[in-house]
């Protein structure tokens, strides 16, 4: 499942590692040193004393220079998540100096921590694309992370267990548009041009609506409960991308739901075949972003502009 957000911000990462088995860390033949940044110096801060002992332990065991295309297993420590930590070794630093990887370098390693995981009975996994940065590889830096990606993505496709689930957190580009979200995932022959629009009302973003009627998109708008959307999506198929707000309604008679939205978010997941959106009316704040990942969003955002060109550029 592809999610646009970053997996390295130490507020929001110790709230996703409680779902997880497993956070795939993206390393160097190092593994966890004082200088390391992005998700490793997170988990290095939350995982605390036991994470960096069992690398120290693991370094020694390879001479001080763990392998690339290879993964390292340890404990999660302090980090929350239930079955521990695969460090990924993508890259490799010689004397302080990186030497930028290679895309077959950056699947064999996540193939070898997706097989630790495996190992350890680890079935929900969090991890961001790797060495997608400019200079980290030998991949033109504007092509870096959607080449990365599939390298991931193959890696994935080479062997899925029925009941492996994987939240690959994909950066953004220039114009903090995911576009990632249209690569890797996504039919090919998907050519719908419809969108549910589940909300409680339209409000502010009727010019959103309208810039995105004028492209040629077809609206579908619903402002009804829970049971009455997705009796719609049985009954007619669901349109290929959601849009929906954080806050739902229940039917009449039945019980107020906190979590309403998120229940239609997991309720559709599987009936949708593009990114699903939860919008929110203020700045999502970590545990927002969390719950609607966990429920299956692609995307958590307050950005009505960004959400326009996310669905024009599927056309």
């Amino acid at each position: 499942m592809l999610i646009a957000g970053k997996l390295d911000d130490s507020a929001t990462l110790p709230l996703l590692a409680p779902y997880c088995d497993c956070i795939v860390n993206s390393a160097n033949n190092h593994l966890l040193t004082p200088g390391v940044t992005g998700i490793a110096k997170a988990i290095r801060d939350l995982g605390g004393a036991a994470v960096q002992s069992e690398c120290d332990a693991a370094k020694a065991e390879h001479g001080g220079d763990v392998p690339v295309g290879t993964a390292v297993w340890t404990t999660a420590g302090s980090l929350g998540c239930r079955k521990g930590i695969a460090h990924a070794i993508t890259l490799r630093y010689n004397r302080g100096v990186r030497e930028p990887t290679t895309p077959d370098l950056v699947g064999a390693a996540f193939e070898a921590a997706l097989a630790l995981a495996d190992a350890h009975d680890a079935r929900t996994l969090a991890c961001y694309v790797m060495c997608a940065r400019e200079g980290y590889s030998t991949v033109p830096g504007a092509e870096a992370p959607r080449v990365m990606l599939q390298a991931m993505l193959s890696a994935l496709e080479s062997a899925a267990p029925a009941d492996r689930r994987v939240l690959l957190f994909i950066p953004s580009d220039g114009d903090r548009v995911p576009r990632l979200l249209l690569h890797g995932g996504l039919p090919s022959a998907c050519a719908r041009r419809s969108v549910w629009w589940c909300d409680a009302r339209i409000g502010r973003k009727q010019a959103t609506l309208d810039r995105l009627s004028a492209a040629g998109l077809d609206i579908k708008f619903t402002f009804d409960d829970n049971e009455t959307v997705l009796a719609d999506a049985q009954a007619s198929g669901a349109p290929w991308a959601l849009i929906t707000n954080r806050t739902r309604q229940p039917a009449a008679g039945a019980a107020a739901d906190p979590r309403g939205g998120m229940g239609l978010i997991a309720s559709l997941r599987a009936r949708v075949t593009g990114p699903v959106i939860l919008f929110c009316g203020g700045e999502p704040d970590g545990a927002s972003r969390v719950e609607g990942w966990v429920a299956g969003a692609n995307w958590v955002t307050q950005d009505l502009d960004g959400l326009a060109g996310l669905l024009i550029a599927s056309l």
